[in-house]
């Protein structure tokens, strides 16, 4: 029974690292510095964050081949693939 507990357990800590992996974070900006409240989502899902008031974010993907799409009001609208990336730095609007 002790063994088929651990493997329950590991098989967990597994799934949780594999979802993990599909997060990313960043900074968005303008030439005036960061900007709060620009919505991010996931190309072609419901899923989405905006950036807080030191226009960062972060946020979990449902897939590997994500596209994030930038959007704010009075600026044009961008597209930034996922690509695995765990960080992407900052994003210029």
């Amino acid at each position: 029974m002790k063994k088929y507990l651990i493997l329950l357990a590991l098989t967990m800590l597994s799934t949780i690292a594999l979802l993990a992996q599909n997060s990313t974070k960043g900074q968005v900006v303008s030439e005036e510095g960061p900007l709060p409240g620009v919505t991010i989502l996931e190309q072609g899902t419901t899923n989405g964050t905006i950036t807080n008031v030191e226009g960062e974010f972060k946020i979990n993907l449902s897939d590997e081949n994500a596209v994030l799409m930038i959007s704010y009001v009075g600026f044009q609208r961008k597209l930034i693939p996922y690509n695995g990336q765990s960080d992407l730095g900052e994003i210029q609007l």
